[in-house]
């Protein structure tokens, strides 16, 4: 075989290209021809990537807080709290405890919903700005859990909101970032 024009200079040897990532010129991709410019692009469309998905993450995350303490503001309407109780005062743990297991079915179902839709609406609004709109969404969901858990650990809850607190955001978030799902486009042949 004879040796092409410049087959040296991309590694090959015989006129034989060494890798398939060639062009249809027979030259590799301008990602892969090297120089500043090509390491520059491809670390800055990657921090770029990262950057949307944790601003994702922290814009779901206030939108989740912001939805919940909504929902149970207006479940506080409906089921006030004794007057006097603080729940972030430890001194008011055992009544916060009472109030959460004396409230009424229809409170707990409030409080279960506004859990549910504070993953749905913080992982719908992490998914339409992250790129990984999937893990974006889950981590809001996970937030979301882990208020359920500190919840859980503070005081006894009926065994069904428990459940309902840590079996429902992540399924709630995944819909939502299904809602929002931007297909990859296959490449062109």
């Amino acid at each position: 075989m004879q040796a092409v024009e410049g087959a040296a200079h991309y590694g090959g040897v015989d006129g034989i290209r060494p890798c398939a990532r060639r062009g249809a010129r027979g030259r590799p991709p301008a990602r892969l021809r090297g120089g500043p410019t090509a390491a520059m692009l491809a670390t800055h469309t990657g921090g770029m990537v990262m950057g949307r998905t944790i601003l994702g993450m922290v814009v779901g995350t206030v939108v989740m807080f912001l939805t919940i303490m909504g929902i149970e503001a207006i479940g506080h309407l409906a089921y006030p709290p004794p007057p006097g109780l603080d729940p972030t005062n430890p001194e008011h743990e055992a009544a916060f405890a009472r109030f959460v297991l004396e409230l009424p079915a229809m409170g707990k179902v409030v409080l279960a919903l506004a859990w549910v839709a504070g993953a749905f609406t913080g992982g719908l609004a992490a998914a339409k700005i992250a790129r990984h709109q999937n893990a974006a969404a889950v981590f809001v969901a996970l937030v979301v859990m882990s208020g359920v858990v500190a919840m859980i650990v503070r005081g006894p809850h009926t065994t069904w909101l428990a459940a309902a607190g840590l079996l429902l955001p992540i399924p709630a978030a995944l819909l939502a970032a299904r809602l929002v799902h931007r297909p990859k486009l296959l490449p062109k042949l």
